[in-house]
């Protein structure tokens, strides 16, 4: 139990530094992003979680987006 909850508290530490550390790189990505197409920046595809719970993950759009004429 205890472990758990030392674990969680590393997680969320290391997920902040991360952040902090990557945010100027994340910022490039974005503008890169909305110079080289129209859209949306992030996407949100589900994934399964611990238990088999469902939960979104947002991820950088890497693709163009394109739309059918019909």
């Amino acid at each position: 139990m205890f472990y758990d909850f030392l674990k969680r508290i590393f997680d969320i530490a290391g997920s902040l530094i991360a952040l902090i550390v990557l945010s100027p790189l994340m910022i490039m990505v974005i503008i890169g992003i909305k110079l080289m197409s129209e859209g949306p920046l992030f996407y949100t595809p589900a994934r399964v979680g611990k238990g088999g719970r469902l939960f979104k993950m947002l991820k950088f759009r890497s693709m163009r987006m394109y739309t059918i004429k019909g």
